[in-house]
């Protein structure tokens, strides 16, 4: 049984249009995600003595402060080990993060269900560095002769999944780890490995986009030890999903997202949510653009399904109506540009990235959502 008490069966759930650079944005975190499957595997025998961080923010301050060299080697003393990976790594810690959260507060409001952001204010959330995918484990470069992949995970100090630092684990140590992340939705560690800038000329589908300070770090374990408990602060564990889609509202065609908060302990209502998500985009005539897990994807045919982003797989078709609804804004109105723009991204991941794919076979743990069909809310974390 859990020892982290379960969220209230009343979940967040939210609807809402997205302009053509909001959608733009979402791509742009999709497609810089495989970077970080193309880090080498660290050195079997540690090399220098560990820093120990016990906070999210004292980590990533000294990465954004140019104080952690690549290679650096660190302690994360008492931090929440979660499956899911942030959809955007330490924006939640940047300058400009902080200020899109902040716009977004602006525009809280309250009704007798409790307090949401309108559209505006959800979009700035995940700008802001909301929201966590599931991806598929992978084998990373320096792996000849050693078949063991790797799982990309996050470990948060909070109880906040994007809070925290983008971990890859190797398989023996998920295997321990398993059953507590399926029962508890995530597990106190004490967690020990070597920090990795990525790579400078990673890119992204929108290259002209990314934005300078977008962190490139991740950090390759090589020691987990399990704890008991989570800290006396954590009483429940948070993980944000986001999905997009174009269809037709009120008679207007559009961009909308779908955005939800939910206890990753939780699995009793997850096929329900995942059949909410369904039915909410067929009764808007929708087709989807984005969603959040590789691993036991529900929606295969997005045009930037995370499975097609990951193994260099984008349809040339499929993105070209993309792109018809956001105007070509980003391609200067060629439909020549944008071939060649999924074409360099697929051969990119291809032979970077996409042939070391692995599909590893578990127990699904995928997203789960509760709530009334009715409430188009949100709320940040706390």
């Amino acid at each position: 049984m859990s020892s982290v008490p379960a969220l209230t069966q009343q979940a967040t759930r939210a609807f809402e249009g997205m302009s053509p650079p909001d959608v733009a944005d979402m791509i742009r975190m999709l497609t810089l995600l495989p970077q970080f499957a193309v880090t080498t595997r660290i050195a079997d025998a540690p090399q220098h003595p560990p820093v120990s961080f016990t906070s999210n923010e004292a980590l990533w301050a000294q990465f954004h402060g140019r104080k952690l060299p690549d290679t650096t080697r660190v302690r994360l003393e008492h931090f929440h080990l979660f499956e899911w990976f942030p959809l955007s790594p330490g924006k939640f810690h940047t300058e400009e993060g902080g200020n899109f959260r902040r716009e977004a507060r602006r525009e809280l409001h309250k009704n007798e269900k409790g307090i949401y952001y309108n559209p505006y204010g959800k979009v700035n959330m995940i700008k802001g560095g909301i929201g966590s995918v599931k991806l598929n484990a992978r084998l990373l470069p320096g792996e000849v002769g050693r078949q063991e992949p790797y799982y990309f995970m996050t470990a948060s100090a909070t109880g906040v999944c994007h809070e925290g630092v983008p971990v890859l684990v190797p398989r023996h140590y998920y295997a321990s780890l398993i059953a507590r992340l399926k029962d508890e939705g995530a597990v106190p560690v004490i967690l020990e490995g070597e920090m990795k800038r990525l790579p400078t000329d990673a890119r992204s589908f929108f290259d002209r986009l990314r934005l300078s300070n977008v962190p490139n770090l991740v950090i390759h374990a090589n020691h987990i030890e399990p704890l008991p408990q989570p800290r006396p602060e954590v009483t429940r564990y948070a993980v944000a999903i986001a999905l997009s889609f174009y269809g037709t509202f009120r008679g207007q065609q559009g961009v909308f997202m779908t955005y939800s908060t939910f206890d990753p302990a939780s699995r009793a209502s997850q096929q329900e949510e995942i059949d909410w998500l369904k039915q909410y985009v067929q009764n808007y005539h929708g087709q989807v653009i984005t969603d959040f897990d590789e691993e036991f994807p529900e929606f295969r045919n997005a045009a930037f399904a995370l499975r097609r982003v990951m193994n260099g797989q984008l349809d040339p078709l499929a993105v070209q109506e993309v792109m018809n609804e956001l105007g070509y804004y980003y391609f200067g109105n060629s439909e020549d540009s944008v071939r060649q723009a999924v074409n360099e991204h697929n051969n990119y991941y291809v032979n970077i990235v996409g042939p070391r794919g692995v599909q590893v076979q578990g127990d699904a743990g995928g997203p789960i959502v509760t709530g009334d069909d009715n409430v188009f809310a949100g709320t940040e974390p706390s």
